[in-house]
C-alpha cells in the first residue's frame, strides 16, 4: 500500500482510523484530518503545487478501497462512517 499510496498518506489514515475506531471517522472528516497533515500533502502533491492545497478526495477513496476488506462502514443515515 505505501509504495502505491505513498508511505505518509497510508500512516496518517491508518492512524485516524485507528484513533477514531470506536465513534467511526467518515470519509469527508478524513479529507479534512488529511489536509491539515504537510507530509501528506508533500506526498500527494509531489511534483506540483496547487494554489490551495487540501488532500484530493479520489486519492482517499482509492486507498480505502484497497483497504475495503478491512473496514466496515455504519451509520444513521446521516452519512457513512468507517470503522476498523
Amino acid at each position: 500500500l505505501e509504495a502505491t499510496h505513498g508511505t505518509h498518506l497510508v500512516r496518517a489514515v491508518l492512524a485516524y482510523l485507528t484513533i477514531c475506531r470506536r465513534s467511526g471517522v467518515s470519509e469527508t472528516e478524513l479529507v479534512h484530518l488529511l489536509s491539515l497533515d504537510d507530509e501528506v500533502l508533500a506526498d500527494v502533491y509531489e511534483w506540483w503545487v496547487p494554489p490551495m492545497r487540501t488532500c484530493p478526495p479520489l486519492v482517499l477513496t482509492m486507498l480505502l478501497a484497497e483497504l475495503a476488506a478491512y473496514l466496515s462502514r455504519r451509520g444513521d443515515g446521516s452519512g457513512q462512517e468507517l470503522a476498523c
